[in-house]
């Protein structure tokens, strides 16, 4: 009976390990397939980018993706920006107002606090001050991993 069972639980390991190689090329070849499609996006947003010549066309490259907000030591989040003017603050969950001039964008929290980010077209990687005025902000597209 022994004997048995170990030759079961055998079974059930060998079967669940063949089960399991084929997911994690899956998964292998899901990561290498998302690289493709995150580049091709990127590229073709920094062409939209890099010909936009009006406020609206700028604001539609801006509001195509959610974006990495890195502040340092305060932390590491995202945004969106919303076509209507508003956006959200994920990692505190507030929404805030935003409005751009050229490839300057201003957000406004509700409480009054702004935040200030100056955008390269080329890259499109942004700097600026965080909602403290104190803080060195980093932002780019998000990007799925």
């Amino acid at each position: 009976m022994k004997h048995l069972f170990i030759f079961a639980v055998m079974i059930g390991l060998f079967s669940a390990s063949a089960q399991a190689e084929p997911v994690a090329d899956l998964k292998s070849e899901l990561k290498a397939k998302r690289k493709v499609v995150n580049d091709w996006f990127k590229a073709e947003l920094i062409k939209l980018a890099q010909r936009a010549r009006t406020d609206e066309e700028r604001r539609k490259v801006l509001t195509a993706c959610d974006w990495v907000w890195d502040a340092g030591d305060a932390g590491v989040t995202s945004i969106t920006l919303k076509e209507g003017g508003s956006g959200i603050h994920h990692y505190q969950g507030e929404a805030f107002a935003w409005s751009s001039e050229g490839w300057t964008v201003k957000l406004v929290l509700s409480k009054g606090a702004i935040a200030t980010l100056k955008i390269d077209p080329d890259t499109l990687k942004c700097t600026g001050k965080d909602f403290d005025g104190k803080n060195t902000v980093k932002a780019s597209p998000k990007l799925e991993p």
